[in-house]
């Protein structure tokens, strides 16, 4: 149900009798906020209040590794799913996964400028510097992003830029590794005041095949009817000089 209504979106599916597709490692890192993230939950401050100092660091550098793959249904978009690993200062850590979808807004030659989102599950953790305390915290990323892709026939090479926000699933703050006990749970006050956003830059090479070897299907079809009527044209001619 959910390609079908993918597919919808991008039109003149039937015109293309070729489908591109592609596989590779990407590298990303976060440009803004300076130190992510914008602010923690209460629960994970001293005293549980909002204007407190957190319990945990934030980070000021993150650098995430990824696996990406991506479907070409027709020439006016793409479907996608990233798997992706991440990790920082501070001992930061997280693993995401997204499935997305993004419509091509232009194409010249072997360059095309892609616009798009998507949402998935994820999962992050913070640590302190100073004491043994981490904050874990579940999510949901929404994510948006505009790229653009210079391809040849067995690879292509993107750059983009993107944004994502992270709807707190749960969020649990652990004094120590050995105490599992979270002072801030899931429907917890405590978690109020997070804000998990971001903005940064992706770099993502693909192998697969991008080759412009298929024509649309409704050129081949009318040139093929083309053909035929020469062909019996010039029988019939033939025909009648007999």
């Amino acid at each position: 149900m959910i390609l079908s209504l993918l597919l919808a979106l991008t039109p003149d599916a039937s015109a293309i009798d070729y489908k591109w597709w592609g596989a590779g490692p990407q590298i990303s890192t976060m440009l803004f906020p300076s130190a992510y993230p914008v602010s923690f939950p209460a629960g994970a401050k001293e005293d549980g209040k909002a204007g407190n100092d957190p319990l945990v660091d934030k980070v000021g550098f993150d650098l995430n590794i990824a696996g990406r793959a991506v479907l070409y249904p027709t020439s006016s978009g793409r479907l996608g799913a990233r798997l992706q690993f991440g990790f920082g200062a501070n001992a930061y850590a997280n693993q995401e996964f997204t499935l997305e979808y993004e419509l091509t807004l232009k194409k010249q030659g072997t360059l095309q400028v892609l616009a798009g989102g998507g949402i998935g599950v994820g999962h992050e953790r913070f640590h302190s510097l100073e004491n043994e305390g981490y904050l874990n915290v579940s999510y949901y990323p929404i994510r948006a992003e505009i790229s653009g892709l210079l391809r040849d026939n067995t690879r292509a090479y993107e750059l983009g830029l993107w944004a994502t926000y992270h709807i707190a699933g749960s969020q649990n703050y652990y004094e120590n590794a050995n105490d599992l006990k979270p002072t801030d749970g899931k429907g917890d006050s405590l978690i109020a005041g997070s804000l998990y956003f971001g903005l940064g830059l992706e770099a993502t090479v693909f192998f697969g095949d991008f080759k412009t070897d298929g024509k649309k299907s409704n050129n081949n079809s009318s040139s093929k009817s083309k053909d035929k009527n020469k062909k019996s044209s010039s029988g019939s001619s033939g025909g009648s000089l007999k």
